[in-house]
C-alpha cells in the first residue's frame, strides 16, 4: 500500500519537475527516527519539508502531492476544476 502511494508522489514530482530522494524505510523505522511522527501517528509515505528553518513532514499521499504540484508550478496536474480535484482525491 504504501509503496502504491509513494509511487503516486513521485510521478507527480517528475511531471512537476521536481527532484526528490527517495528514502525506503519501514514505519517502526520511520517513527523511531522522527519523534514528530511518533506524536502525530503518521504513516508513510511522507515528505521532509523546511519552512522557516524548521523540518516539518507531510504525510498524507495527496497532501504531498499538493504540495509537490505547486512547487513545481504544476497545480494542474491535481486537476483544474472542482470535479477533476475530486477524481484525482
Amino acid at each position: 500500500m504504501y509503496k502504491r502511494q509513494a509511487d503516486f508522489c513521485l510521478i507527480v514530482a517528475d511531471l512537476s519537475g521536481v527532484q526528490l530522494e527517495e528514502v525506503v524505510t519501514t514505519l517502526q523505522e520511520f517513527r523511531a527516527n522522527h519523534p514528530q511522527a511518533k506524536a502525530f501517528n503518521a504513516t508513510l509515505p511522507a515528505l521532509e519539508v523546511e519552512e522557516n528553518g524548521q523540518t516539518q513532514l507531510l504525510t498524507s499521499s495527496l497532501a504531498i502531492a499538493q504540495y509537490i504540484a505547486e512547487i513545481g508550478g504544476k497545480p494542474e496536474l491535481l486537476g483544474k476544476t472542482p470535479f477533476e480535484r475530486a477524481q484525482v482525491d
